[in-house]
């Protein structure tokens, strides 16, 4: 929530329901083990305004977010980690390598050259951009996108057609910042 007279964002330490939904939006992408190795040490703020963001902070930065607390209003601070939604946390592009580096197998997609190049450009992929995709599912699938050597480029929609074909649905992409600023 945003403060209507400064409109300026309230952040909050999250409570821990948030806190479940910012685990099982990683958990997603990446073990439980790796998640509590992201996010240890480090200090969770939601920024509430129009959406609910998420940021990790080190213990140096916390400090300094104590320390101005209530007397200044960052507009953000730390590392964004994603936005926190009804059901669970979407991760940012911000954290994108550290998924990149421990994603999960059963949610990895690697793609060929000219699939990288298609995703990076806001595309859907199909069959003959994919090099490895998951077991195909009757449903969607959320799954992260990586080229050949392993770089992480962004999040999709795995879908698979009844003919064995599958598709992936451009999410979000680390191409996205250079299309925005059109």
């Amino acid at each position: 929530m945003q403060n209507d007279k400064s409109r300026r964002l309230i952040f909050s330490i999250p409570t821990a329901e948030e806190e479940q939904r910012i685990y099982k939006g990683l958990a997603e992408y990446i073990s439980e083990q790796k998640v509590n190795q992201l996010l240890t040490d480090q200090h969770m703020i939601i920024a509430k305004g129009r959406r609910q963001e998420v940021y990790i902070l080190s213990s140096d930065l916390w400090r300094l977010y104590t320390q101005i607390q209530p007397l200044r209003h960052p507009y953000f601070i730390g590392r964004f980690l994603g936005e926190l939604t009804k059901t669970a946390l979407k991760p940012s592009l911000h954290i994108l390598h550290a998924l990149g580096d421990a994603v999960k197998d059963t949610v990895k997609v690697i793609t060929t050259h000219t699939g990288e190049q298609k995703f990076l450009y806001g595309q859907p992929l199909e069959n003959q951009h994919l090099k490895d995709w998951p077991a195909v599912l009757e449903e969607e699938r959320k799954v992260l996108v990586v080229n050949d050597q392993g770089e992480a480029l962004g999040y999709g929609l795995l879908k698979s057609a009844e003919t064995g074909k599958v598709s992936i649905k451009n999410q979000q992409d680390l191409g996205w910042y250079l299309r925005r600023g059109h």
